[in-house]
């Protein structure tokens, strides 16, 4: 093979590697740490979901909650809290048609804290590890403690 074929070849790579190389570095958002406690009624929640919603189209960020506490990594800025707790639904589905769900899912968290929420919550670049939210199965509105 001629020299200018080969130097040619190594360059074309160098240039591959470079481009693979520069592309890996992207990052995405900034993300920053949270922790929390999420209870209803004054019993820690298990088995859950708590989501920050941007409100901006993008994919909400959802972590589990696990007895009573929830952490990870959500994007900066102020986002709407929702929470969700998925259980077999208690209503009785009699007559049910062959396309019907057989067990359907019910949330049991009211729905002033899930798609109806109006709990916000501001993320900084320090994030926060302390956000405790308190349900209430009774009470007409949503609070974060």
């Amino acid at each position: 093979m001629n020299a200018k074929v080969m130097t040619a070849s190594r360059v074309a790579v160098a240039l591959v590697v470079a481009t693979g190389l520069i592309g890996g570095c992207q990052k995405g958002p900034q993300t920053a740490p949270i922790a929390g406690a999420v209870t209803l009624d004054g019993v820690a929640l298990d088995d859950a979901v708590i989501e920050f919603d941007s409100g901006d189209g993008s994919v909400p960020t959802s972590l589990n909650i696990v007895r009573g506490a929830f952490s990870g990594g959500v994007t900066l800025g102020t986002k709407t809290v929702r929470i969700f707790a998925m259980r077999p639904a208690r209503k009785s589905r009699s007559g049910l048609g062959a396309t019907d769900v057989q067990n359907p899912l019910e949330n049991i968290i009211p729905h002033r804290y899930g798609y109806d929420s109006t709990v916000t919550v501001a993320i900084g670049a320090d994030g926060n590890t302390n956000l405790n939210y308190q349900l209430e199965s009774k009470s007409e509105s949503p609070g974060s403690k």
